[in-house]
């Protein structure tokens, strides 16, 4: 793999998945957390792709919303997906 001393002329680089992976997990585990038991584990995946911001494909002409080959479905925002599953539950509605 090479070393993995920084230096002007080879600077160490860690990116795309592996750098990815351990962020989108932590932020799965505040997203449970902060859902306090209202959020089922099974659609956090689904949750993160929802309130992913878009990163643009640099081949195509637009910013591509949702999944594109290059970016993925986005950038991870936590902000996002914690504010998702914090809002209070909607009252509910109907006959009492």
């Amino acid at each position: 793999f090479g070393p993995f001393v920084s230096t002007p002329d080879n600077p160490v680089r860690f990116f795309r998945t592996s750098a990815a992976a351990p962020h989108a997990a932590a932020v799965a585990a505040l997203t449970l957390q902060s859902g306090r038991g209202r959020v089922d584990a099974r659609l956090v995946p689904f949750l993160l792709r929802q309130t992913a911001r878009p990163l643009d494909n640099p081949e195509t002409p637009i910013v591509d919303p949702g999944f594109n080959a290059v970016a993925g479905f986005g950038l991870i925002d936590a902000v996002a997906a914690v504010r998702q599953v914090s809002a209070p539950p909607a009252p509910a509605t109907g006959a009492s």
